[in-house]
């Protein structure tokens, strides 16, 4: 009887510590990257813009904004990430605008890579930045 006491204890501590495995994010320590814009920028250059707030204590938040240049949306969001202090995190990403020219030329592989993220969910508004009024 004792010796099943001793082993469920076990157990139990064995199952319990196992949860902080599970990755956690502390908000003070990410930067949620909500807006972001991809332009073309010449010879296979995407020039990508993401928007982030900055949360000060006791200070009204600002927003930081943050460019660089890549072959793909992948390598643009590592390049910002080795340049700023925090971690950039998509889980917040609510618009992706695109440049004219961009456009042109074709947003699938920018598109894909999003929609392929798991961390950013299923509420993003894409624009190509053409309105109507502007381009007929």
């Amino acid at each position: 009887m004792a010796n099943r006491t001793l082993i469920g204890i076990w157990v139990t501590i064995f199952l319990l510590s196992g949860c902080s495995l599970i990755p956690t994010n502390i908000v003070n320590q990410i930067n949620m990257n909500q807006g972001a814009g991809y332009d073309w920028a010449g010879k296979n250059t995407i020039k990508g813009t993401i928007t982030y707030p900055i949360y000060k204590k006791d200070k009204p938040s600002t927003t930081k904004v943050k460019i660089s240049l890549g072959e793909t949306s992948k390598e643009i969001r590592s390049n910002i990430n080795n340049e700023s202090r925090y971690p950039i995190v998509s889980g917040q990403l609510l618009v992706v605008l695109f440049g004219e020219s961009l456009a042109k030329k074709g947003i699938t592989d920018v598109v894909d890579t999003l929609n392929r993220d798991p961390s950013i969910g299923s509420r993003q508004y894409y624009s190509n930045g053409c309105c109507r009024w502007r381009c007929q």
